[in-house]
């Protein structure tokens, strides 16, 4: 997939890690999403839900989506978490 981002010399590497809807291996370099976030790495979290199911998770446990979004919080990375939001940002960048 080809985004616009590398005409701008913008950085879009996506970090593999475990998901809400199971587990899709080790981010790159065996760093985790947490030490990717603790060390600064990150300008940006672009945090979506990719399932859809009926059932609503018991609020006592925490999903790994929770605590991406939390760690994000924690250490003052902006975070976007509707795909609405992310459209118009995205949308917003290619214009200026």
């Amino acid at each position: 997939m080809t985004w616009p981002f590398h005409d701008h010399d913008v950085d879009d590497d996506a970090v593999n890690g475990n998901s809400e809807c199971g587990s899709q291996g080790n981010s790159q370099q065996g760093l985790s999403i947490a030490d990717f976030l603790e060390q600064k790495e990150f300008d940006l979290v672009v945090n979506l839900p990719m399932c859809s199911s009926g059932a609503r998770r018991i609020s006592t446990v925490f999903t790994q989506g929770y605590r991406t979004r939390r760690m994000a919080v924690d250490y003052a990375v902006p975070l976007v978490t509707d795909v609405k939001c992310a459209k118009l940002l995205v949308e917003a960048g290619d214009m200026y």
